[in-house]
């Protein structure tokens, strides 16, 4: 259950400021690349928190990612777009 309330906890936030990002005209490489970067700590965190004997450093890789794309995409929407 627990990972499910974390995807619902940061996963939203995460694709609106990406979606900010692309509508703000960001290259499409980073784009792709936080998208594929947000993916990968998903299921890096997911698959830390299934196990049977909890994989804590799998989580802190994920949930770490995760909160990588978190603040770039919200750096990316307050610095403008000229720059």
């Amino acid at each position: 259950m627990r990972v499910q309330a974390n995807f619902a906890d940061y996963v939203p936030l995460s694709l609106l400021l990406l979606a900010f990002a692309e509508l703000q005209g960001r290259p499409v490489w980073l784009i792709h690349t936080l998208c594929a970067v947000l993916v990968v700590g998903r299921l890096v965190h997911g698959y830390g928190v299934s196990q049977v004997k909890e994989d804590f450093r799998l989580r802190v890789v994920g949930i770490t990612l995760t909160f990588a794309v978190l603040v770039a995409a919200a750096l990316s929407a307050l610095v403008p777009s000229y720059i």
